[in-house]
């Protein structure tokens, strides 16, 4: 919500990009082709029409992520021989998990604030989750590209070399090791400031805000200040569960 329910546009789209790289990053047998092209004739090249609008915030978001590791990891077993991709699309996919460890550092919520507990962030919510997992989702594939390009690209044995052993960039298998690991800190940070925030806050600031203006007027007719101790200890300790879910999310 408040997304439509997704169609048969949106699995298409998914399976092309997540979950193709996804099988072959993880050396399970591809279960479809990845020349999708007659499929994609049949909506006039719209992508849109397949599946992005029926994509939730962080799916849309990570999209291009994806349809770059699709890409990469194709081009390292089945490179295309005209239109292959080149260095700077390499270096562009680099800039963009460096560019989402910036945002992610942005996320991290202050280690104590000024504000009144009714004016506190709104310290769990599922949108939050949703993109949390998807990232990490996305460094994990990273993870797995970089000891596929080192594998299979800059140290295969014997024959020809790979066609992209000159296209990477100088140390690009490093670069991107390092840029991965730092942003996969990045999401875990995230997740800890937020946990560090509801054990101190956290009860207090839900039993205020629950009691905050004419809404929290009315509800003292419905809700003691027991059941609002309750409850607000109750999604506190389901708040905590989930955060701490994510960190326990390995890059390997």
């Amino acid at each position: 919500m408040p997304n439509q329910i997704p169609g048969i546009g949106w699995l298409d789209e998914t399976h092309y990009t997540r979950e193709h790289a996804s099988q072959r990053l993880h050396n399970e047998a591809v279960s479809f082709t990845s020349d999708m092209d007659p499929f994609y004739r049949q909506y006039d090249g719209n992508r849109d029409k397949l599946g992005h609008k029926f994509f939730i915030h962080i799916e849309r978001r990570l999209s291009d992520y994806w349809d770059s590791l699709t890409t990469f990891i194709n081009e390292v077993y089945v490179p295309k021989v005209n239109h292959h991709v080149e260095t700077e699309d390499f270096e562009s996919f680099l800039d963009e998990i460096d560019n989402l460890r910036a945002a992610l550092e942005k996320l991290r919520m202050p280690g104590g604030t000024t504000l009144k507990p009714e004016d506190e962030p709104t310290m769990f919510h599922e949108n939050m989750l949703m993109a949390c997992y998807g990232q990490l989702e996305v460094l994990r594939a990273t993870y797995k590209l970089v000891g596929h390009l080192r594998e299979n690209v800059l140290k295969a044995k014997g024959g020809t070399p790979h066609v992209h052993k000159k296209t990477l960039p100088k140390k690009y298998d490093d670069r991107l090791l390092e840029s991965t690991q730092i942003c996969f800190q990045a999401v875990q940070d995230v997740a800890h400031s937020y946990i560090d925030l509801i054990l101190r806050r956290g009860v207090e600031t839900i039993k205020a805000q629950v009691r905050w203006g004419p809404t929290g007027e009315v509800l003292k007719w419905i809700l003691s200040d027991e059941d609002v101790e309750y409850y607000a200890r109750e999604y506190v300790e389901s708040a905590l569960e989930a955060w701490r879910g994510v960190l326990k999310v390995k890059l390997k």
